[in-house]
């Protein structure tokens, strides 16, 4: 059977006209058809937790898309087939398709228009003013420092690379969820966000600067994302100081689009700081082999587990400079 043709028939979007073109492996791909290029994903056999993050991201990109903001449009799923947000279920795999768009993804640090439009969609997709629970995440679990131990243990085991370098750093992952702890206790005001803004997923085109990709859209204190996002946008790297003028434009931008403000100290960077332990902790589990993936797959969430200890260290020791870029 030809899946890519009876994807492309039932989204509508005409008969293929080329040989699709992986853009990051098989389950992302680059399509040429009779209405137009799009970009086709594919998941196979999602769990529940999964669908239920599809259809979280597509109540998010749909409310974006009617707000008018400037993002690549989904196209909407057929009829008759089972649907998670913009996804198709056909048989055991699941389908979406969206608008291939072409341009540059701008580098950081941004420069001051692209960074003060970054702030502003923040603010834009905060005002979109869907609720969600922080505290309630189960993409993004947060878990006491001595959770590691076993995990670490595996991961020496199978000679890890990680492994020592973040058993160094288990003070830092026990400090860092301690902020974040810290941030969560009394009340707080979650949004459902887009939680990946970088520049891999902006794109500069000849219409304009676009938002690609809410794959991992969920719930997010939008201060913590306007934060966590002026950062990683002001960062040459990941352990390079911010720049200032670019950090202190998108800041601007989403305080003028009024985003809401949170309080200027450490509890600001608690977005931050959460995604770099969460993601560690993942990256270890898929290096030692508990969340499937060929050896390529663990090879490469070794290196990243090691690179992301380094980022989180570099993080927390940098925070008591840092704040005083958010007054």
């Amino acid at each position: 059977m030809d899946t890519l043709g009876e994807i492309a028939a039932a989204f509508r979007i005409g008969s293929l006209v080329a040989a699709p073109r992986q853009l990051k492996g098989a389950e992302v791909v680059a399509v040429s058809a009779g209405n137009g290029s799009f970009v086709v994903k594919t998941e196979q056999s999602p769990p529940s937790w999964r669908l239920d993050a599809m259809r979280m991201t597509g109540r998010v990109e749909s409310a974006a898309l009617a707000a008018g903001l400037e993002i690549a449009l989904p196209v909407e799923p057929p009829s008759g087939h089972e649907t998670a947000g913009y996804w198709a279920r056909f048989g055991d795999q699941w389908f979406r398709v969206s608008e291939l768009l072409t341009g540059v993804h701008p580098r950081p640090p941004f420069d001051i228009r692209t960074a003060t439009w970054l702030g502003v969609t923040v603010a834009r997709l905060a005002r979109l003013g869907l609720p969600g629970d922080v505290r309630d995440d189960p993409s993004r679990p947060l878990y006491p420092a001595h959770d590691w131990a076993p995990w670490l243990d595996d991961a020496a085991r199978a000679g890890l690379a990680c492994a020592p370098v973040l058993r160094a750093a288990v003070p830092v992952i026990a400090e860092a969820t301690a902020l974040v702890q810290a941030a969560l206790v009394g009340p707080v005001e979650a949004r459902l966000m887009h939680r990946d803004l970088s520049g891999r997923n902006i794109l500069r085109t000849s219409a304009g600067l676009r938002l690609l990709d809410f794959d991992y859209a969920g719930p997010e204190v939008p201060w913590w994302e306007a934060v966590a996002v002026a950062v990683r946008s002001a960062q040459a790297a990941d352990l390079a100081e911010p720049s200032e003028p670019s950090l202190r434009a998108l800041l601007a931008g989403y305080a003028e689009a009024d985003g809401p403000i949170g309080s200027a100290d450490h509890s600001a960077f608690a977005g931050l700081v959460w995604s770099q332990v969460a993601m560690a902790a993942y990256s270890l589990w898929v290096a030692a082999g508990h969340r499937g993936g060929d050896a390529v797959r663990r090879a490469a969430a070794d290196r990243d587990a090691v690179h992301l200890a380094g980022a989180l260290t570099h993080t927390m020791s940098s925070l008591d400079r840092w704040v005083d870029l958010l007054r």
